[in-house]
């Protein structure tokens, strides 16, 4: 059975400053901290954190609020504010401004570091790696199974005795494997085995569900997850 691993990048790669996020910093400055948001927001899509899109919400509404102030205050023909009022007014702007700049400058730098030098996430090992994959097949041949049975047939998924092309992950028909098949791949002895032959002759040569083979197999329940692995019905 082979799989294939995605390559992963080279151990020290290193980005582009600009295009690793530098630019975060230039929008954050340059806007005073009005747009400190945008750089949030991008690193959310990025790096897939919650976190990060909620900062992005939380200096969003930042600026909301010293766009609203901004627009509320006082001020004469030259734009300066008028009277103690728009003098508060203004200076709360500016501690804002001030605080969501430094702030955002700070939380950004450390994902601007991590976007430039991305993790390298260690190799799988090669045995979970085909066992993964093994698994994948088997979840993918029950649903084909599901959907079109005639088609199951087709490719004998759950017949490995019949020779085949199509991977199922290591399935086995209960329903119409012979014993020996059955025994190796869900690795029971020959007695557990008859007894699941005998179930299924006694209901008429299939089970409905996997349950009628614990039950009326009565078969030890430390078996049960691995037949549940393995197994598969076809009608």
């Amino acid at each position: 059975m082979s799989t294939s691993h995605p390559r992963l990048p080279a151990v020290g790669h290193q980005r582009n400053w600009w295009a690793a996020g530098g630019w975060y910093l230039v929008v954050t400055i340059a806007t005073a901290g009005t747009f400190a948001w945008l750089p949030f927001l991008h690193a959310s899509r990025r790096l897939r954190r919650l976190r990060l899109r909620r900062l992005a919400a939380g200096y969003g509404t930042g600026a909301a609020v010293m766009w609203v102030l901004a627009s509320v205050q006082p001020d004469d023909a030259q734009g300066n504010p008028v009277g103690s009022g728009g003098q508060i007014v203004s200076a709360i702007v500016g501690i804002l401004a001030i605080v969501m700049t430094v702030g955002a400058c700070i939380q950004l730098w450390p994902l601007i570091r991590e976007l430039r030098h991305p993790r390298v996430a260690a190799p799988m090992d090669p045995a979970l790696a085909i066992v993964l994959a093994a698994r994948a097949h088997r979840v993918e041949a029950r649903a084909l199974a599901a959907k079109d049975p005639l088609l199951a047939r087709d490719l004998r998924i759950g017949r490995p005795d019949l020779g085949r092309t199509y991977d199922d992950g290591g399935l086995v028909d209960l329903n119409g494997a012979p014993p020996p098949v059955i025994a190796e791949v869900c690795e029971l002895d020959e007695a557990t085995v008859a007894k699941i032959v005998k179930a299924r002759e006694d209901l008429g040569g299939t089970f409905s569900n996997i349950d009628e083979a614990f039950v009326l197999a009565d078969l030890p329940v430390s078996t049960w997850d691995r037949i549940r692995d393995r197994s598969i019905l076809l009608d």
